[in-house]
């Protein structure tokens, strides 16, 4: 099968699009040997042209096909269609092109979209709220404009949950049997974790010891919700004095003003990037582990963190609830006095909270990728046999 996609949303590694798209490639090559890859990429300088090969090499296999050239850029050159033919590939010279970022190339001809399949993670863009602005990101507004008419055209689209898919068919009318739930899956090799969770606490965070502070993860966004864990931890850390244990967040700041939050609270410790060995040991000697966002597409950081056997909080209403059902504790988003109540939980042990995480082990051994890869694949082969 030859495959040309888009492999932008590396360049953000290790946001959950890049892991999703680098794990789900490296699973399918496991798969099956025989696919041809092609991707496309928004970058002419050498420079930036070495850097992406060296990510695809080390995340996918150095046997992609890369064609450094101006696609699939996040801009619309539609105005400017002498240098959008410039860049014209036929996508009836591939059996699938795949968009696993909420948009096709807004730019670059099609001759079809017969064979294209497009992955759509969350309806975020279409939440207006005042959580996600599409004036303030031209990704979002670019969304807003192009994603309508392009998920009628494509041939199917992948979502991440089965929220998700109600809320492409709910703001779209996409018919339901258009849409694919496949759900992502931790970043480890499951069968590898108890080896690899022996390596804490890293170096240079010498601060923390085993079981003794509560993690987070997540980009500073203000619709992860940092705000209600914030307060909820100074109202904790108040409460148990100078026996507090600290809160750790892991993330890249996003957003100025949850970034100036987080930094003004007493008691987290930020850590803007953590290779995947370091979350890894992060997550397994957590005493909790508190993911509250208002919205996710999917909410990788859960499964992970259920997967590692560390207890955890999320915020109910989303595709959280898919993952978290008996094992994890759902509170409302909000509920300050919920969440300082499993700080506390979480560091009393007992019976139901180790129940608990057992149920967050067998739910997170649902998720791998190579099922996701299985079911992406199967996809693709419907498409290939429909046309």
């Amino acid at each position: 099968m030859k495959i040309f996609f888009d492999f932008t949303s590396l360049q953000t590694h290790p946001c959950g699009i890049s892991v999703y798209l680098s794990s789900l490639y490296r699973a399918m090559l496991k798969q099956d040997a025989s696919l041809e890859l092609t991707t496309g990429y928004n970058t002419l300088r050498s420079s930036s042209r070495k850097q992406v090969r060296e990510i695809v090499d080390r995340l996918v296999s150095p046997n992609v096909q890369c064609r450094f050239h101006a696609f699939p850029g996040r801009f619309d050159a539609s105005r400017i269609p002498l240098l959008g033919r410039m860049f014209e590939y036929r996508s009836a010279d591939y059996d699938i092109v795949h968009f696993p970022s909420h948009i096709c190339s807004s730019w670059t001809p099609f001759d079809s979209f017969e064979n294209a399949v497009l992955s759509v993670p969350d309806m975020f863009a279409f939440h207006q709220n005042g959580l996600f602005s599409a004036t303030v990101d031209p990704f979002r507004e670019a969304i807003l404009r192009l994603l309508p008419e392009q998920a009628q055209k494509v041939s199917r689209i992948i979502t991440i949950s089965e929220f998700s898919k109600r809320e492409i068919n709910r703001f779209l009318s996409i018919p339901l049997e258009k849409i694919v739930s496949i759900p992502l899956a931790p970043q480890w090799d499951m069968s590898q974790l108890t080896e690899k969770q022996k390596a804490f606490p890293p170096a240079k965070y010498p601060q923390l010891s085993d079981k003794g502070y509560f993690l987070g993860v997540s980009a500073l966004f203000k619709h992860k919700n940092w705000h209600t864990l914030l307060v909820a931890y100074s109202k904790y850390r108040e409460k148990a004095g100078g026996n507090a244990v600290p809160l750790v967040l892991v993330g890249r700041p996003a957003e100025p003003d949850v970034t100036a939050e987080v930094k003004g609270c007493a008691g987290v410790v930020h850590i803007p990037f953590a290779s995947e060995d370091e979350l890894l040991g992060l997550f397994s000697h957590a005493a909790g582990f508190f993911m509250l966002s208002y919205i996710e597409g999917f909410g990788l950081p859960l499964v992970e963190a259920m997967a590692c056997g560390c207890p955890a909080c999320y915020a109910l209403g989303s595709s959280m609830d898919e993952i978290g059902r008996d094992a994890a504790f759902g509170v409302q988003a909000e509920d300050v006095d919920a969440v300082v109540e499993k700080f506390e939980r979480f560091l009393d042990g007992g019976e139901e909270l180790a129940a608990r995480v057992e149920a967050g082990r067998r739910i997170a051994e649902e998720y791998s990728w190579s099922n996701t890869a299985r079911r992406t694949l199967e996809v693709f082969a419907e498409v290939v046999g429909t046309n």
